[in-house]
């Protein structure tokens, strides 16, 4: 009995070591869990935050090249548009000639250089100059 009552004592004595050590491993399991669980919602984020910062620069590359492209159809518009007004420019000069080498001869009378007559008549000082020296000639 002696032995008996020993084994007896020693299994109670165990009971309670054996009892927390199986808490123990549950709890921790039940943590290991958690964390796997954390672990994948993190993992299934991280792919998708992933994909959506590919996305974002594909979208910054297209605005790039809409800015790029943008750009220069303001560069095209603006050299379109210089061209436009100075074609106009000068089809109102080629309808006012008359009046213009009147204009022109009477500068020419009052002793004004062709620098200042191509600045009055926005045209340029060769232009000026040529259209002085004819006018010259026809009052001759």
């Amino acid at each position: 009995m002696d032995l008996s009552n020993y084994l007896l004592a020693l299994s109670l004595m165990l009971l309670p070591a054996f009892l927390m050590s199986s808490l123990y491993l549950f709890i921790q399991n039940r943590k290991f869990r958690l964390l796997r669980q954390d672990h994948e919602q993190i993992r299934k984020e991280y792919f998708i935050l992933q994909d959506d910062y590919q996305e974002l620069k594909k979208n910054l590359h297209k605005q790039q090249n809409f800015s790029d492209n943008l750009k220069e159809a303001e560069i095209a518009t603006s050299l379109h548009s210089s061209r436009l007004s100075s074609l106009q420019q000068s089809q109102v000069r080629e309808n006012d000639n008359p009046a213009r080498y009147r204009h022109i001869h009477t500068l020419n009378n009052s002793g004004i250089k062709s620098d200042d007559v191509a600045e009055i008549l926005s045209i340029s000082s060769h232009e000026a100059a040529q259209l002085l020296k004819l006018s010259r000639l026809a009052a001759a």
